[in-house]
């Protein structure tokens, strides 16, 4: 298994859906007991009404649903940088059941192409893939174990993106001048020396375990949004790839909201994570990430949804052009349950305003089963 060179490092596309939600009135508005004297009689005690789309199928036995949907699509960072290391995971405020499981199994494939002559060129896909278990320890609490890799190669993408260019008459910045369906890596410093240097190196690059503890605050209520956090940690197995490690743990810590609007969810998601390794050959990279997430759900059908996402990763290369500044990818993805305990995503992955710090284009495709 080859190294893969630092900054080619493909921001592996990768998601896995998740988002869970579920269970009734009893625990959806977070209401604080009431002393024993001002108690009232169970005869007096609110109906939870009738059941609602999100109480049943998928998400049925789930705690906090009444504002939170099936969630944004669980993909993480397909930039170049920012997928060497511990990725920002958007998360939805809903845990599951007490005692109930979740597994789910998802791979993102993104094609990278940066160009600027004299100074670098990225041209190279990157497949991230992961499974993960969740067991609700609690109705708030939910406990996550996950595996994740991630591999790069020539790809299969360029001759489609470039006849998609050629159609819509859109710049192929470079593409058509070098053959398609290989890796190449090279970056060099405003002086004009190497930095990084790759060449045909493929296979795996990252591989790691993901312990994730979920806890949530508040499911909500009509005029307030569902609220939750998480802490992760992620342990990379060694002699995987070309990152420079003090100690072979990355840490995390995000927070999240959802509002429903009707048929609309709306959420925001922001994360802190911090690394072990800093160094990719003559690179630097920073110790710490900011990361933050908006996404919209359109709850269309009770059993489908569509959703666009945007989210924005700190650069991680320190003074090194374009690789400096923030990352910004946009994703539209669908969620559908095709059959009873079975959630099914997919997602278009799109690079914007800073093109040359992250994915030209990427899919993204899951599953997610709850017995």
């Amino acid at each position: 298994m080859a190294a893969f060179p630092g900054r080619a490092l493909s921001r592996g596309l990768a998601g896995v859906l998740f988002w869970v939600l579920l269970f009734s009135g009893a625990h959806a508005g977070d209401a604080p007991s009431p002393a024993p004297d001002q108690a009232k009689p169970p005869a007096l005690e609110a109906s939870p009404g009738p059941p609602t789309p999100e109480s049943r199928g998928f998400r049925a036995g789930e705690f906090c649903v009444a504002q939170v949907g099936y969630g944004p699509l669980r993909i993480a960072s397909q930039s170049p940088f920012q997928s060497l290391r511990l990725g920002f995971t958007p998360r939805t405020p809903a845990t599951l059941a007490k005692g109930q499981w979740e597994f789910g199994l998802a791979s993102a494939l993104a094609n990278v192409w940066a160009f600027e002559k004299g100074r670098f060129l990225l041209d190279y896909e990157s497949l991230h893939s992961t499974f993960h278990v969740d067991y609700g320890l609690d109705d708030r609490w939910t406990l996550e174990l996950a595996y994740d890799e991630r591999r790069i190669f020539g790809g299969i993408l360029d001759g489609f993106i470039a006849d998609f260019h050629d159609t819509f008459d859109i710049d192929q910045d470079g593409r058509d001048v070098y053959e398609n369906g290989r890796v190449f890596i090279d970056i060099r410093d405003d002086k004009g020396n190497v930095l990084l240097n790759r060449y045909q190196e493929t296979g795996l690059y990252s591989q790691g375990l993901l312990l994730t503890l979920q806890h949530n605050v508040s499911c909500g209520k009509a005029l307030r949004p569902a609220f939750a956090y998480a802490l992760t940690a992620r342990y990379e197995f060694e002699g995987n790839g070309p990152l420079q490690r003090d100690i072979p743990f990355d840490f995390g810590f995000s927070i999240m909201a959802s509002k429903r609007f009707g048929p609309l969810y709306v959420y925001l998601t922001a994360g802190y994570l911090w690394f072990g390794g800093d160094r990719v050959e003559k690179i630097r990279l920073k110790r710490s990430q900011l990361s933050g997430l908006l996404a919209l759900e359109w709850r269309y059908l009770n059993t489908q949804s569509l959703i666009l996402q945007y989210l924005a990763s700190e650069g991680q290369a320190e003074d090194l052009g374009p690789f400096s500044d923030v990352s910004h990818e946009f994703t539209l993805g669908w969620k559908a349950e095709l059959r009873p305990g079975w959630l099914f995503e997919a997602g278009l992955i799109e690079n914007f305003i800073v093109y040359d710090n992250s994915p030209d284009f990427g899919i993204q495709m899951g599953v997610t089963w709850r017995p």
